[in-house]
């Protein structure tokens, strides 16, 4: 380049000329009502909108979806995933375990540990004491986002997951939400 300019070729020169709305031989850019820069600065607003809108946060209810079979939420202390099945069946039910779930109500002696429950794809949950462990999935849980919502293929139940909550609801409009506080069952 060595400080010498370059001219452009006719097709860059008149594309400039078109932006900048001063060529005489270039198809017209602007309206006979407005100046030149009028409408250069409707363009420019456009591009810098588009430019913009593509730098924004993702909204919620574009939220991703995980299909990961064991998970974690609310900081580590909400376990869910596929609940242990025959072998070469599909699973049927989801299990969640948190300090949170209550024991069964009215069981006979107390073995295995409380703070389990079951959710099929109709029907409300159903509280459990299990004393083995009863996940499918084997490894470590991925720790779900705010934001992200979980589905597991064969069990007609999505989980919605939060800051400060997770709900999980079936096929029928059954299900629960666990806060950091406290289980209510719907």
């Amino acid at each position: 380049m060595n400080g010498t300019l370059h001219a452009l070729p006719k097709r860059d020169e008149q594309q400039r000329h078109v932006l900048l709305g001063r060529c005489d031989a270039c198809p017209s850019v602007t309206s006979s009502t407005s100046p030149w820069w009028h409408d250069l600065s409707i363009r420019r607003l456009g591009v810098l909108t588009v430019v913009f809108a593509c730098c924004l946060p993702v909204p919620a209810l574009a939220a991703a979806t995980s299909k990961v079979e064991l998970w974690t939420a609310l900081d580590g202390n909400l376990g869910c995933g596929a609940a242990i099945h025959a072998p070469g069946k599909p699973v049927s039910e989801i299990i969640c375990s948190d300090i949170r779930i209550p024991a069964p109500r009215n069981e006979g002696p107390a073995d295995g540990d409380p703070g389990f429950l079951f959710l099929a794809s109709s029907g409300r949950p159903v509280l459990a004491r299990t004393s083995q462990d009863t996940f499918a999935g084997t490894g470590n849980p991925v720790k779900l986002r705010a934001g992200t919502k979980w589905h597991l293929g064969t069990v007609n139940v999505t989980c919605t997951i939060s800051a400060q909550s997770v709900r999980c609801v079936n096929g029928a409009h059954h299900g629960f939400t666990i806060t950091k506080r406290s289980y209510s069952a719907f």
